[in-house]
């Protein structure tokens, strides 16, 4: 089968540890069928980056096609479906015109999956849309960008979303049940897996440096562990926007010895970092399930994380980590707290067993009986 795929989320070469579950998805979808990507950047980092983009490689076994997305910055959002599918049309149209594709997959509701239906349509094939979180749990409260986002779910063949969560919002958009399907993602094992427990393990935050990730909370609450007479360190890995907000709020509180800011590391070496780590914190407002908390339980660390989107799914709270609410910092320090009280009562064994239910082959396994069923049947008709 030939599979074409549009996402925007898909490592770049200047970012490499962008949308790894991704790439970790399409590299075994690939070992059992022909892939091609249309991976859309953003016309002002494509234009500074364009000598990277012309001189970089894939080392992949399917092709990856960069093109330049056009569009206008804060302006006619409601238009940015049409000036992506043009721009893919403008980027990829020999690469689009002469293979012959039996369905298209849109990683990524809006503009994404509103492109892969247009190319459907174009191509007369049927096509799937993959969802992940914010683009349903965020986008979607904008009256126009809902209205297209409703259009493109309900005229999908089939739609994968990483949580049950997000599938009941999904169907919430008037979608069929029966064409939507929760499939969790997976981990890598060879990279994350269960390390001799450090002397003195650090708590650890890894993802976008964003104010809804709830990075500034996690600093005030660890101010707070600290003041109550916490040791452990905080190390940070990931850029973003609070990148220097963090710092500043860092030095006010005269942490600079105990909160270390990594920036961002090689998926290698982040695995690395969760293995020898105490304590995984991600304190966001909203996600769909943050492939970070299932590499932590396959590596058996506990983690604290919130009640939002998908996250209580694959959190056992109690067994494998603590759930607490958004925004409160007071239960954020108190869960460090009482992690420096009872670390010999978290069993590693058993977060690792639990980290076991989030498997790739799984996970591809379902995705691939789908489309395939759905390729032969239209195929038939």
């Amino acid at each position: 089968m030939k599979l074409l795929i549009v996402t925007n989320l898909y490592p770049l070469p200047w970012e490499p540890n962008r949308a790894t579950f991704n790439k970790q998805q399409f590299d075994r979808l690939a070992e059992r069928h022909e892939l091609t990507l249309i991976v859309p950047i953003a016309w002002p980092e494509y234009l500074r980056k364009r000598a990277q983009i012309s001189s970089y490689s894939a080392s992949t076994k399917y092709t990856v096609k960069y093109i330049c997305y056009w569009y206008t910055p804060k302006l006619f959002q409601q238009h940015f479906g049409h000036f992506m599918f043009w721009s893919v049309l403008k980027g990829a149209r020999e690469l689009i015109s002469f293979s012959d594709f039996d369905a298209v997959l849109g990683s990524w509701a809006h503009p994404d999956g509103f492109v892969a239906q247009k190319l459907s349509y174009r191509l007369k094939l049927p096509y799937f849309i993959k969802v992940h979180g914010s683009d349903i749990n965020v986008l979607t409260e904008d009256k126009n960008r809902n209205k297209q986002i409703q259009q493109v779910c309900k005229g999908a063949t089939h739609i994968f979303t990483p949580s049950d969560a997000l599938r009941l919002k999904v169907c919430g958009l008037g979608v069929e049940k029966s064409k939507v399907t929760r499939v969790y993602n997976g981990v890598d094992n060879k990279l994350f897996y269960p390390e001799e427990i450090a002397s003195n393990p650090y708590f650890l935050f890894v993802g976008n440096l964003k104010k809804d990730k709830g990075v500034l909370d996690l600093l005030d609450a660890y101010d707070g562990y600290v003041k109550s007479g916490g040791s452990k360190l905080l190390k940070f890995i990931g850029d973003g926007a609070m990148s220097p907000v963090l710092a500043e709020r860092v030095a006010a509180y005269g942490l600079e010895a105990k909160v270390s800011m990594l920036g961002a590391l090689k998926h290698a070496d982040t695995a690395k970092y969760i293995r020898q780590s105490g304590l995984l914190i991600l304190p966001s407002y909203h996600e769909g399930v943050p492939n970070v908390l299932l590499e932590a339980a396959n590596c058996g660390v506990p983690v604290v994380s919130t009640r939002v989107g998908g996250i209580p799914e694959v959190v056992k709270d109690g067994v494998s980590g603590i759930l607490i609410e958004a925004g409160d910092c007071e239960a954020l320090t108190k869960a460090m707290v009482d992690f420096d009280l009872n670390t010999a009562c978290w069993n590693r064994e058993v977060i690792k067993a639990h980290g076991n239910l989030f498997s790739w082959p799984k996970n591809v396994n379902e995705i691939d009986q789908i489309i395939c069923k759905a390729v032969q049947g239209s195929s038939d008709a």
